[in-house]
């Protein structure tokens, strides 16, 4: 596996070498929208874009959103070979690239011709680094939804659970008709491990839970409320509601078993809209709920893991008119509508269409517009070696082979390096 995500990598640096021998500017733009409704739609704005820009090509970088993440958008800066334009999830990872100066602060550009007037008014905390801008924030992303398959729930006579327990009547009612409760593909961690995040969060409130993920002095993994929420995951692990070898299985393998109907409910971001679409067999009938009310938690029960997606520019690209100039096209009202048809939570002003929002999005949008309380993923709002411990210990316990303590107990300990 390490070979070939290697060789995707040096045939892509092969690939930016020979379009730019045959090309006056071309802007490299490294991304991870891979295929979908989505992707057609980014691809025809590119197309409007060098039709428009005569002397301009765009060349994409397209990977896999876990090999981006991981090592592919990183190896290309360490590599010295950086693009022009990258996608980047907002919060921790926006203000890392600036800080290394991997970016180019947008602050005096947004404010050119208004632009930055374009978007929602409360998008731009986690596009901003030290009081600058250096994101700009095309999706809102709500991470963890509860999908699930509507015909499913009426063969188990069930409705949307309001509260915790409700949530596991639910699943017991699932298990008697066959149909697995909760699916996670798991192979990355992030899937489930955003999953329990939201979960320790209400239990322990959202302060508290950022105070422990940033290592704050006096906190530890070990609080009680931590391990109140992993044992609450144990149990319903115990229990036999999660899909078997789920730390073993690709996030669209997740998927999978929720299209065809093999699991009932599949935490996730809004973006499964999009891959719906694409990958969801005719007539698969579903929507979502946000997690249900957990009496005598702390934290907000209206709140959702969410932020902000877009694009940054590269410090020293050589080409920063025209990558703003790509930008401020792909920020435009018409090409946001065609993303927002593709299932996208656009962050422009106007390119919502009550028509024409598919209806999964107008649901997500409603329990956006209900939270109160808005918190960040692990993987992109902290230390990325604090979130790779919490997800491992995620990972242990929705398995069912360490307890919560044991769970936590590794996590403290992976993290203690840190804290020094």
């Amino acid at each position: 596996m390490q070979t070939l995500r290697l060789a995707v990598l040096c045939g892509f640096f092969l690939g930016s070498f020979l379009v730019s021998a045959l090309s006056d500017t071309v802007l490299r733009f490294a991304h991870a929208t891979t295929g979908g409704p989505d992707k057609a739609a980014l691809d025809q704005a590119i197309l409007q874009f060098e039709g428009a820009s005569p002397g301009v090509r765009v060349q994409q970088i397209v990977m896999d959103d876990d090999i981006y993440q991981d090592m592919g958008l990183l190896a290309m800066f360490t590599g010295g070979n950086p693009p022009d334009i990258y996608f980047q999830w907002g919060g921790w990872l926006v203000g890392e690239y600036a800080r290394k100066g991997w970016a180019c602060d947008l602050t005096e550009s947004l404010e050119q011709e208004s632009w930055k007037d374009r978007f929602v008014e409360n998008i731009w905390e986690g596009a901003t680094y030290q009081d600058r801008i250096y994101m700009i924030p095309t999706d809102i992303s709500l991470t963890t939804l509860y999908w699930y398959d509507k015909k499913a729930f009426q063969r188990a006579g069930i409705g949307e659970p309001s509260t915790w327990e409700e949530l596991l009547a639910c699943c017991e009612a699932l298990k008697k008709i066959g149909v697995v409760p909760f699916s996670f593909g798991n192979q990355e961690k992030w899937p489930a491990g955003n999953w329990v995040a939201h979960l320790v969060s209400r239990v322990a409130g959202e302060e508290k839970y950022e105070q422990v993920m940033r290592l704050e002095k006096g906190t530890s993994f070990l609080d009680p409320d931590f391990i109140k929420a992993f044992t609450m995951v144990k149990e319903m692990a115990d229990k036999g509601y999660f899909n078997r070898g789920l730390n073993g299985m690709s996030a669209v393998e997740g998927q999978i078993l929720f299209f065809n109907g093999i699991a009932a409910m599949h935490p996730m971001g809004s973006w499964l809209i999009a891959a719906a679409q694409e990958s969801a067999p005719p007539g698969f009938d579903y929507t979502c709920f946000n997690m249900p009310h957990i009496p005598g938690s702390k934290g907000d029960p209206t709140s959702v893991i969410s932020l902000a997606t877009g694009y940054m520019i590269q410090a020293n690209t050589k080409h920063a008119e025209q990558a703003i100039a790509l930008l401020r096209h792909i920020t435009t009202v018409d090409v946001q509508k065609e993303m927002v048809k593709a299932g996208v939570y656009s962050s422009v002003k106007g390119s919502i269409s009550e028509k024409e929002s598919p209806p999964q999005l107008k649901k997500a949008m409603e329990i956006y517009g209900a939270s109160k309380a808005q918190i960040y993923a692990p993987d992109v709002g902290f230390n990325l070696e604090v979130a790779d411990a919490f997800l491992a210990a995620a990972a242990w316990v929705m398995d069912g082979k360490k307890s919560a303590r044991e769970a936590l107990e590794l996590c403290e300990k992976k993290v203690q390096r840190l804290r020094k």
